[in-house]
């Protein structure tokens, strides 16, 4: 699934692109049906992609004059402790808590 939004920039032709995968485990057995293979029960995020979230945007916020680390490290933590109203949430909150959480 994804949503593509053109970009008004003079001279040029730009769009700004988000997209959500979705992976899904298919049983090859019947006996699969019965019981979830281990690698379901756990919900993780492998260190390379918080890596690949993360590491841009540290390197964003370096670029325009803060530390990048301690900055983004700052907001994730203010994150946890005020969370967002999602009643509310129009799409640029939505991605900052999908990232920041």
């Amino acid at each position: 699934m994804g949503l593509s939004i053109p970009v008004s920039v003079p001279n040029r032709t730009l769009t700004m692109s988000v997209y959500y995968q979705m992976q899904y485990y298919v049983p090859t057995q019947a006996t699969d049906w019965t019981a979830p293979p281990d690698i379901m029960r756990k919900r993780e995020i492998p260190n390379e992609a918080l890596l690949d979230t993360y590491l841009p945007i540290e390197n964003f916020l370096e670029q325009n004059g803060f530390v990048g680390q301690a900055c983004l490290l700052r907001s994730i933590c203010e994150a946890a402790n005020s969370p967002f109203n999602h009643e509310s949430m129009d799409l640029l909150e939505e991605i900052a808590h999908v990232i920041l959480t």
